[in-house]
C-alpha cells in the first residue's frame, strides 16, 4: 500500500522496529520484545540506545506513578 505521498511503498513491510532497553532492563525483556517482533514477522529492527531526552522523560513517568 502507499500513503498518499508514495513515501512507503512497502507500506507495513517497510515498518522498522526500533527496540531501546535501558540499562536496567532485564535480558529476558529485551528477549520477549524480539520474540514478538518475530511473531508479527516484523522483518526490521534493531536495538538501540534510547536518547538522553528519552530517559529524562521516562524517568519523569516513573516518579508520576
Amino acid at each position: 500500500s502507499l500513503d498518499q505521498d508514495n513515501n512507503f511503498p512497502e507500506g507495513r513491510k517497510g515498518l522498522m522496529l526500533l527496540i531501546k532497553p535501558l540499562s536496567a532492563a532485564a535480558y529476558r525483556n529485551v528477549i520477549d520484545a524480539l520474540d514478538e517482533a518475530m511473531i508479527n514477522e516484523v522483518k526490521k529492527y534493531a536495538i538501540v540506545e534510547p536518547s538522553k531526552e528519552e530517559i529524562v522523560f521516562l524517568e519523569k513517568e516513573q516518579l508520576r506513578k
